[in-house]
């Protein structure tokens, strides 16, 4: 009879045992499946880090321009500004916005000045030309997203153009402004000939008082 009770407790310690194991195993599952969970919500937050950097990420186009020129407020030739010059409104000065353009067939190099840009007062003026399908084209990037003036003032930016071994140039001109976004409007767009190996194009003609309107 003693040994009938010895073997019985014995029995259910074993049991109790082997309950404890199946008792701890569900809560190693839940772990485990709390963990894949928190894995899976890494995983999205990755995803949406991702799907944002894409969304914010602008595929930007290799720069052509080479010795690039920007100028401060009143241009290269700051007589066209009106700017310390002691020149008045009624004076007879031509601050019209041009495009300049030189070409040296020796070396094939285009050389393209924009002339008398009107520009804000406070904004970062680049220049960046990029090769289109039908030719090239010249941004002038004018970046506001730092600061925004009441004024507006003429700007010169100048930008060379290597391995131009043709007899002609299709460019098209396009002003680019970033303030929250970025928006592009053409400025021009023609065909140079370069077997003139120079010449000025008028895009805009501004003359006398007109010139007043932008003081430095």
């Amino acid at each position: 009879m003693k040994s009938f009770f010895i073997c019985f407790v014995a029995l259910i310690l074993v049991f109790s045992a082997g309950c404890g194991e199946t008792a701890e195993k569900p809560a190693n599952d839940e772990n485990q499946t709390e963990d894949t969970e928190q894995t899976g919500l890494n995983d999205a937050d990755d995803t949406a880090v991702d799907e944002e950097s894409g969304d914010q990420d602008v595929v930007e186009e290799e720069n052509l321009a080479q010795n690039i020129k920007a100028s401060e407020c009143g241009g290269f030739d700051e007589e066209l500004a009106l700017k310390d010059t002691g020149l008045t409104d009624g004076d007879i000065v031509d601050c019209s916005q041009l495009i300049i353009w030189n070409y040296d067939d020796s070396t094939d190099v285009i050389e393209i000045v924009i002339k008398n840009a009107e520009l804000n007062c406070a904004g970062v003026g680049k220049v960046q030309i990029t090769k289109t399908e039908t030719g090239y084209d010249y941004i002038l990037f004018e970046d506001l997203s730092g600061s925004l003036a009441g004024c507006s003032c003429l700007f010169d930016f100048s930008a060379e153009l290597n391995g131009i071994s043709a007899e002609s140039l299709n460019l098209e001109v396009k002003h680019s402004v970033k303030h929250t976004e970025i928006e592009t409007d053409p400025y021009w767009s023609g065909t140079l000939d370069l077997t003139q190996k120079s010449g000025t194009v008028v895009v805009k003609e501004r003359t006398g008082d007109d010139c007043s309107e932008f003081p430095n």
